[in-house]
């Protein structure tokens, strides 16, 4: 059985950079990284990821937000995170 493909968006560098090395070293793919849920929505829907990491506090549009739009409409899973 393949590992699960994972998306990051996060607009703090250093938490992606955890979060990466967190995935990297269980041998999960990432496939890519955002800094806005906007981002993560276009990443998501290119990607086509198994799971879907977001910050709740992103610019232009936030990880609520783009949970909302990711999960209803790409049927992605998604895990929320805040370092607050």
């Amino acid at each position: 059985m393949a590992l699960p493909k994972i998306i990051i968006a996060d607009d703090s560098r250093l938490s992606s950079h955890i979060l990466r090395s967190y995935i990297e070293k269980l041998g999960y793919t990432l496939c890519g990284e955002a800094t806005t849920g906007i981002e993560a929505i276009e990443l998501t829907s290119k990607t086509e990821p198994n799971i879907a990491i977001l910050d709740v506090y992103m610019p232009k549009m936030d990880g609520y937000q783009a949970c909302k739009i990711i999960q209803n409409e790409l049927h992605t899973p998604v895990i929320l995170i805040t370092g607050r």
